[in-house]
């Protein structure tokens, strides 16, 4: 893989740089770009290539938040049990005590987290 550097001196603010541009074929870059940055280039960047990058790159992070998320509510659900507290039986009917396993949801986000490299 080839790497380039690109330095710009004197330059007084972080700027939202639009690079390939005229690309028509789908590529993967690296980037630090933030998500005000995929958005400034989505809603304001006349290339159109780097309008779909923008997108996809947007989707791809939410779709990855929506599964950890899927995940997460996953393991709650597995890690949690109601019991009635004591009492009569119209109170065992208005309160459940929830109690969460915290140590195993720990312990599953830390495995999901590891099989994507940290992030």
């Amino acid at each position: 893989m080839k790497e380039k550097e690109f330095v710009f001196n004197d330059v007084s603010e972080r700027s939202t740089p639009s690079i390939l541009r005229g690309f028509s074929a789908p590529i993967r870059l690296e980037s630090d770009l933030t998500d005000r940055d995929l958005h400034l280039l989505l809603a304001h960047d006349s290339d159109e290539f780097n309008r779909i990058m923008s997108c996809g790159r947007k989707y791809s992070e939410m779709k990855d938040e929506i599964e950890a998320c899927k995940v997460q509510m996953d393991l709650m659900e597995g890690s949690t049990s109601s019991s009635k507290p004591e009492g009569s039986s119209s109170a065992k009917k208005k309160k459940k005590v929830l109690k969460v396993d915290i140590d195993q949801i720990k312990k599953k986000n830390e495995e999901l987290f590891e099989g994507n490299g940290g992030n």
